[in-house]
């Protein structure tokens, strides 16, 4: 469909000037503007940059083992927050998108560390950062990351923003949002060093 949402996950650039569109028509909805103005620097490839937001900043944390797992529950206490508005279920779906991106551009496509020269704060570490701590939380069915797997901790953001439709994605009722979760789950297998029946499972269903 032309959905805002299909646009935004087949034809990026087309959804620019609807975006755009919907940031002046928001009415000053502080998370809708959020959740808007998230999915444009991602449109954008500026990812750090939405990371960098002070709602998001809020919402991830600090980068560690801790924080990922509490991550389901700081999205329920956003949505709850906000008087059960579509719109925060939507920002954590495109923050985990954000993730996702760092993952991709770390791993795959490039470019390099550079462009995260300038990132302060959390935005570059979650961008960035890999440890043990990171590889641990991403092992599944008795498989290990990549020792030299990139931005392992948005990865796991990632996977934590952008569950499969039976878990914290239900939240977020675009069929996308599920598009996104099967996205996630393959990016995470790839970098896995052999196959996950899990994630197998979550990138068909």
């Amino acid at each position: 469909g032309n959905s805002l949402d299909a646009l935004l996950a087949t034809r990026p650039h087309e959804a620019r000037a609807r975006i755009e569109a919907a940031l002046e028509a928001s009415g000053g909805d502080g998370i809708e503007i959020e959740w808007l103005c998230v999915s444009l620097l991602v449109v954008d490839g500026r990812y750090a940059s939405a990371l960098a937001r002070p709602m998001v900043a809020e919402l991830l944390a600090e980068p560690s083992r801790t924080s990922v797992d509490a991550l389901a529950a700081r999205v329920l206490k956003l949505i709850e927050d906000h008087a059960g508005s579509p719109h925060a279920a939507k920002l954590a779906t495109w923050v985990g998108i954000a993730c996702l991106h760092c993952v991709v551009r770390a791993n795959f496509t490039g470019p390099g560390w550079d462009e995260w020269a300038g990132s302060e704060g959390r935005a570059g570490e979650w961008a960035q950062a890999t440890d043990n701590d990171a590889r641990a939380a991403l092992a599944l069915d008795g498989e290990e990351v990549h020792r030299k797997v990139g931005a392992a901790w948005a990865l796991a953001a990632a996977r934590a923003l952008l569950p499969p439709a039976d878990g914290l994605g239900a939240l977020d009722t675009s069929p996308w949002a599920a598009w996104w979760s099967a996205r996630a789950a393959i990016v995470h297998s790839r970098l896995l060093s052999a196959q996950s029946p899990t994630l197998r499972a979550v990138a068909l269903a």
